[in-house]
């Protein structure tokens, strides 16, 4: 039974070239280019992996400002109030 391998898997080992082979004295241009795209590959993964963390990030600190933003409208409408029965206050305070 033959072993199935993804592209995926595939695509991610390392390839080379064992250039002490006295009948392979440099690499093939195709074989240089496949070395250059596994480069770009593992950059984009790398990529990738970081960019996924900064939209954790956004996605966190966003959510952070707007409990914050939550948190200041209460203590306007508290304050307010506050204000509001201060001024009564003062007003029977007067008239008495």
């Amino acid at each position: 039974m033959a072993k199935f391998v993804t592209y995926t898997e595939e695509s991610k080992k390392s390839y080379g070239v064992d250039l002490q082979n006295p009948y392979k004295d440099v690499m093939t241009k195709e074989q240089i280019s496949i070395g250059c795209l596994q480069r770009i590959a593992d950059a984009t993964e790398l990529m990738a992996q970081n960019h996924s963390q900064l939209i954790r990030d956004r996605d966190n600190y966003k959510a952070y400002w707007q409990g914050k933003i939550i948190v200041c409208q209460r203590m306007a409408r508290r304050i307010s109030a506050l204000q509001g029965v201060i001024t009564k206050l003062k007003k029977k305070g007067k008239s008495e």
